[in-house]
């Protein structure tokens, strides 16, 4: 049933609607008409599948992708080089710095060398696929909880946790085919690939200031996030759309920053013992 029956606005756009939207009006809607999409959703109650489905999906995508890119040999090899080299990178300047010995760097190059031909770093499928259902879960729900304090607590918005959920979760159907779209390309390139960033085309990295700004510079994850500024802004009903992508884009950048320079100010931090 609809809601806010007593808003004559709602009821002409619910006059205009002869049926709820389903979930599956509701995924083609976030993809060519967000705003819309939105805008209907807030006329109803909230549905558990309209954010726990995408979510779903994209854990189960984000374990496959991580198995066919481990077992498929020329992507796998490629992984190891990569990972290699930023670890010989991280291990000259850690040793540079004062931070570890040379003989250490060397004996943790070597292992790590030897664990990858042996085929060792890549046998425990089973826990990689639990960190990342973890990884996954907490990050949603930490940033719907963030989003919440934000424009519930901080802005006084009229939203429910439930629809922070869902503007958060329904995008996440964009986070799907931004993996689905790494798998076919690391496929047929046969290549590892970690996204489409500048930073990530050009193999930039993202230890270092340069490869770090251009990593911002993603495409699928700005459209996520300006999806999701516009879900919360059309289900709280008010408010300028710059305003909400600011912030939550804002957040995101902020965030990331954050973690960047802590990286850089601690840098042992980022050394996994």
């Amino acid at each position: 049933m609809p809601l806010k029956k007593d808003n004559p606005n709602l009821e002409a756009e619910i006059e205009k609607e002869e049926f709820e939207p389903s979930h599956s009006d509701k995924l083609v809607g976030v993809f060519i008409e967000p705003g819309k999409t939105f805008r209907l959703a807030a006329l109803y109650k909230t549905k558990i599948p309209d954010w726990f489905l995408p979510l779903l999906l994209f854990v189960l995508a984000s374990v496959l992708a991580n198995f066919l890119m481990t077992t498929n040999t020329a992507i796998n090899y490629d992984r190891m080089h990569k990972s290699l080299d930023r670890l010989k990178v991280q291990m000259e300047y850690l040793v540079d710095e004062g931070y570890i010995t040379r003989d250490y760097a060397d004996k943790r190059i070597e292992n790590s060398k030897k664990s990858f031909e042996k085929g060792t770093a890549d046998k425990n499928q089973p826990l990689k696929a639990f960190f990342i259902v973890a990884q996954v879960l907490l990050s949603f729900f930490l940033a719907a909880l963030f989003y919440y304090v934000v424009f519930r607590v901080m802005m006084r918005k009229e939203l429910r946790f439930s629809q922070i959920l869902v503007a958060a979760g329904l995008p996440y159907y964009i986070n799907l085919l931004h993996k689905i779209t790494i798998v076919l390309v690391a496929i047929l390139l046969e290549k590892y690939i970690e996204g489409f960033s500048i930073s990530d085309i050009f193999s930039l990295g993202k230890n270092n200031v340069i490869g770090f700004v251009l990593s911002k510079f993603d495409p699928f994850s700005i459209w996520y996030f300006f999806i999701v500024a516009t879900g919360i802004k059309k289900l709280a009903g008010e408010g300028r759309i710059i305003i909400y992508a600011a912030i939550i884009l804002g957040s995101w950048i902020g965030l990331s920053t954050l973690v960047f320079i802590l990286n850089s100010v601690y840098p042992l931090a980022n050394l996994v013992l």
